[in-house]
């Protein structure tokens, strides 16, 4: 569901963190693709395919990944026919490949990994500023980062953090962003921290 392919027989979307699927599109819901979709989610259903992916991080992705197809399916209102023809089976797959609670607090900490791996810088260089970095303290409690929103777009959660390392100016910096642009601004994380004040509005 996720590969789709050019008239020329060209494959795109492997390696697509989301799935090449957009508010007008017609793939999955019309013609060929729609059929060879529906089939193929009756035939892992009929087989209990989900018994062969047992490795708790397989199934993680996996599920993520239906679960992006799910939402683009029922966000549209177009082909309802054909949505609400995918929509059950997909929820029905997302439901049997669903990590037990203690598997889903055993999976690795891919945050913790990525730091280890050393492939990010450890900090913002003003130099090169569109260089990615990944702060190794991003989430110490004690730490110079503090969460200024954090809320669920499903399957996932988006965060945005901002590095306190002058209280004074940190904190106008948000009273000022909070009038100017009318963005909710409290520290998800930390609470204490002097800029997480009860006068900023709640992120979620």
């Amino acid at each position: 569901m996720f590969i789709r392919q050019s008239a020329d027989g060209t494959e795109y979307g492997i390696d697509a963190l989301d799935p090449l699927l957009w508010q007008e599109t017609r793939h999955l819901l019309t013609g060929d693709s729609h059929r060879n979709a529906l089939a193929c989610l009756d035939k892992f259903l009929r087989s209990n395919a989900e018994r062969a992916v047992q490795d708790p991080v397989k199934r993680a992705i996996f599920q993520r990944d239906l679960w992006a197809v799910f939402d683009w399916a029922a966000a549209g209102d177009d082909l309802p026919q054909q949505r609400r023809e995918l929509e059950p089976r997909l929820a029905e797959v997302i439901r049997r490949v669903a990590l037990t609670p203690e598997q889903v607090r055993a999976l690795p900490d891919t945050y913790a990994a990525a730091i280890a791996m050393h492939q990010f810088a450890p900090e913002y260089d003003p130099r090169n500023p569109q260089q990615p970095f990944l702060p190794p303290d991003l989430f110490r409690p004690d730490g110079p980062w503090v969460c200024l929103s954090a809320y669920s777009e499903e399957p996932q959660q988006l965060s945005i953090f901002l590095a306190v390392r002058d209280s004074s100016r940190s904190c106008g910096y948000l009273a000022d962003a909070k009038r100017r642009w009318r963005i909710s601004a409290t520290c998800a994380l930390r609470p204490s921290h002097p800029c997480c004040s009860s006068t900023l509005p709640p992120c979620f």
